[in-house]
């Protein structure tokens, strides 16, 4: 498998931001308000950092399988603005004061405020997704893909109440970690499998399924990564917030399996009163971070197994450097000390 260059990936990152800004963010703007009701959510899609593929790998995907790419631009919009609403929430229930170097939207404005108008946002959202109704789509694959939006909103739910249902609690394994992961990244995964199935729809080919696996081993990939960027890379930033709220993560759970039975009580003890940096220094110690960057590479390579002959020219390069994109470079997950 070709590897494919940091300059690379930096090159598509840019092609993402560029659609999102001349094609996407418009048609944001034309469908959702800009108000004192809408700020809130706003001020973290137009203010934090992004990597705008939600918005933009749909886009590029219609173009390069000759589908109309302005067909999906309702997709990619509502997404991108449906997870900029997932980040204002995910602050608020995380108890976090800050999104990167951003304070957190229920800082800026105030609790109430942030969450009232997330839920105002979410309308909009679905006003933009009803408008696939007007491309010339079958019965079927329209509620298909309306059941896939659906979905985000139930899933991405779940994550929150999965962390904070099962706060403090020791009792997770691998696989809670793994629904968590897949749960969290749903907007990604759905917005992409969406648009496969309208490509499908459109093109009589059955592409859907395979893009999803891709997406989902890509989805853990992309949560190993920003688990352990989390402990290490935003420490300063995001201070354990994980850790120290009971939240399971991946380094825990890998933390958990090569402990013995004695030093898994007092990690159980450890994570009970958020003693993150103790908990740290017990991942450092037992090489963790190695562990993790292999996992994260074994799902990296897994997922472009599913598109492997898939794909030809330019669409296959984009699927492979986004994969690319999401492996750990370890010179930034390095434990001073």
């Amino acid at each position: 498998m070709e590897l494919h260059s940091t300059e690379k990936i930096k090159e598509l990152y840019g092609e993402f931001d560029r659609i999102y800004l001349e094609k996407v963010k418009p048609f944001i703007e034309s469908n959702f308000p800009i108000n004192k009701y809408s700020e809130p959510v706003y001020y973290i899609l137009d203010n934090f950092i992004l990597r705008r593929f939600r918005a933009s790998l749909p886009y590029l995907m219609a173009k390069n399988l000759k589908v109309d790419p302005e067909k999906i631009i309702p997709l990619g919009a509502a997404s991108e603005l449906m997870f900029s609403i997932a980040l204002v929430q995910d602050d608020f229930f995380d108890r976090c004061g800050k999104r990167g170097n951003l304070d957190s939207s229920h800082i800026k404005f105030n609790p109430r405020v942030a969450m009232a108008s997330s839920d105002y946002s979410y309308a909009f959202c679905s006003k933009m997704i009803n408008k696939i109704r007007n491309i010339g789509l079958n019965k079927e694959t329209i509620e298909k893909v309306q059941d896939a939006f659906i979905d985000i909103q139930k899933v991405v739910f779940e994550s929150f109440l999965m962390e904070m249902v099962n706060e403090k609690d020791f009792n997770f394994n691998m696989n809670d970690i793994l629904t968590l992961h897949k749960s969290k990244t749903i907007h990604g995964t759905n917005t992409i499998y969406a648009t496969a199935l309208i490509c499908d729809s459109i093109n009589n080919t059955n592409i859907a399924e395979k893009i999803k696996k891709y997406c989902l081993d890509l989805a853990v990939a992309g949560q190993i990564k920003n688990d352990l960027y989390d402990l290490t890379r935003y420490s300063k930033t995001r201070g354990f917030s994980d850790l120290i709220n009971g939240y399971m993560t991946y380094p825990l759970a890998k933390l958990k399996k090569v402990l013995n039975d004695e030093e898994n009580e007092n990690l159980k003890s450890l994570f009970a009163y958020g003693e993150a940096e103790k908990i740290v220094e017990l991942i450092k110690r037992e090489d963790i971070i190695s562990l993790c960057i292999d996992d994260n590479e074994k799902y990296v390579n897994n997922s472009l197994g599913h598109i492997n002959s898939l794909f030809e020219g330019r669409l296959k390069e984009i699927f492979e450097i986004w994969a690319q994109g999401n492996k750990i470079n370890p010179d930034k997950v390095l434990l001073n000390g």
